[in-house]
């Protein structure tokens, strides 16, 4: 009977250092984008999104030729902003980030001289 729980045990503790160690992998620098290009990717797919009101399809067409023509991994991409949900100040300072973008693209817009028609 001592053997059995003593290879429980065992089992636990192997599963516990698995765990964490893939939990350390997962979230190496390596594997994920920073706060301020996660924003800029996001801001940028919804941009996409409300440029492209046609459908999903072509959403989905235009976001991933945004994610080729940029060189950015969209997997990357998408474990970034679940490891920065899973932080309140990381995604706080994500979604800040992602403000300032958007200000400042619209500040620039309006600096654009306007066409007459």
């Amino acid at each position: 009977m001592k053997r059995k729980s003593y290879l429980k045990q065992v089992s636990v503790i192997s599963f516990a250092v698995l765990f964490f160690l893939t939990v350390v992998v997962s979230c190496s620098s390596e594997n994920y984008y920073d706060e301020k290009t996660t924003a800029r990717i996001y801001v940028d797919l919804l941009i996409i999104e409300e440029s492209n009101l046609s459908g999903t399809d072509s959403v989905r067409i235009k976001q991933d030729e945004y994610f080729r023509e940029h060189n950015f991994d969209k997997s990357k991409y998408e474990r970034s902003f679940s490891i920065y949900g899973l932080d309140e100040k990381k995604w706080n300072v994500l979604f800040n980030e992602a403000e300032r973008i958007i200000d400042s693209l619209k500040t620039a817009s309006d600096q654009e001289p306007q066409s007459s028609s």
